[in-house]
């Protein structure tokens, strides 16, 4: 039962790493997505004055 313990404590670990990297990938595209749309709204708005 020990080993049992163990091995799932070490699978947990790595998929919990996996899953924080993809959502942390996830969240820098989705705020590099927005900053850049922020940007062009402002560029547009700026240009028809």
């Amino acid at each position: 039962m020990r080993y049992h313990d163990l091995q799932a404590t070490a699978s947990f670990k790595k998929w919990h790493e996996v899953i924080a990297r993809v959502a942390r990938d996830f969240v820098d595209a989705r705020m590099s997505y927005t900053k850049r749309i922020s940007y062009l709204r402002a560029f547009r708005r700026g240009s028809r004055s």
